[in-house]
């Protein structure tokens, strides 16, 4: 939760800025950058997770350890760290052009994925359970 709450305030405070940022001006590159295909990836595993979690699907008293243990295996599983996913993000969101076309393969993987689950057939009877298949 503390990630989340921490990713938020830092976009907040980029967006809370009275100078106007140049927008023809890169910032420097963090010290490990993702390319743009890494970073989309784990962008894609971070909104799953968001929406996971906004639809109630994690349901646990202990929620805030387990969205820390989430978080942790989606930084493993892109071979990332927190701080690393942290430069990364900041660094793509001084960027307009580039954290529009990041968000934009985010949607169009996360639609690709939505339409192979509803192609699947539904294995399940009226009352939930898992039908046998043969």
């Amino acid at each position: 939760m503390s990630r989340i709450l921490l990713v938020l305030v830092f976009l907040l405070s980029l967006s809370s800025c009275d100078k106007k940022p140049d927008l023809n001006k890169v910032p420097p590159a963090p010290e490990k950058l993702m390319n743009e295909e890494t970073f989309t990836q784990v962008m894609v595993d971070v909104e799953i997770l968001e929406a996971t979690l906004k639809l109630k699907l994690i349901r646990k008293p202990d929620i805030r350890d387990r969205i820390m243990v989430y978080y942790d295996q989606i930084f493993d599983k892109n071979g990332i760290t927190e701080k690393q996913f942290r430069d990364n993000l900041g660094f793509y969101n001084k960027q307009a052009a580039k954290i529009a076309v990041i968000y934009d393969s985010v949607e169009v993987r996360l639609g690709r994925m939505k339409a192979d689950l509803d192609l699947k057939p539904d294995t399940t009877n009226a009352l939930g359970n898992r039908r046998r298949t043969q």
